[in-house]
């Protein structure tokens, strides 16, 4: 069950969501990932370190020669990414060679809903949580049956003091 919420949670990071061009200009409030051209990879390294090549967040603002992000992400060449909170990054338009729109992709989001689904029913389905027994034989004079955690003593000292 770990295997499948692990592999679960790796598509859901992913799976939601679709990066799309952004047709006309963007505006506050969208959720953009902005492309880094070879000349700012060069001019950011010392800001966000080398190799950057995508940079995520929210649009705060926009003019003719610079982008300010809430930042949630930067993604290197590489493909391997820093988290941001929401830090504000004004970035040279001169160093954004495309522009995406994150939107949310509706039906990516339903499988991976389904799938989550179908893992917890798995799950239920294999444990004995729906056994069928809804009688539950409360006579303390009888000893428990059928599979259960086995006895545990846990010492406990307590201090004592004689007089």
């Amino acid at each position: 069950m770990a295997a499948i919420l692990s592999v679960m949670s790796v598509l859901g990071t992913g799976a939601c969501y679709a990066s799309v061009p952004v047709t006309g200009s963007p505006v506050p409030g969208q959720a953009l990932a902005l492309g880094v051209t070879d000349r700012g990879r060069v001019a950011l390294t010392e800001r966000l370190g080398p190799e950057v090549d995508e940079l995520r967040g929210t649009l705060v603002s926009k003019t003719d020669s610079s982008y300010t992000l809430a930042m949630k992400q930067v993604v290197t060449l590489r493909r391997a990414s820093s988290s941001w909170a929401g830090e504000s990054l004004t970035v040279a338009s001169a160093f954004v060679g495309s522009v995406r729109e994150q939107r949310l992709a509706r039906g990516r989001t339903w499988l991976l809903a389904g799938g989550a689904t179908a893992a917890v029913v798995a799950f239920i389905a294999t444990r004995s949580f729906l056994d069928g027994n809804s009688t539950v034989d409360t006579d303390p004079s009888k000893p428990p049956t059928g599979p259960g955690p086995s006895s545990v003593r846990i010492p406990v000292s307590y201090p004592f003091r004689s007089h």
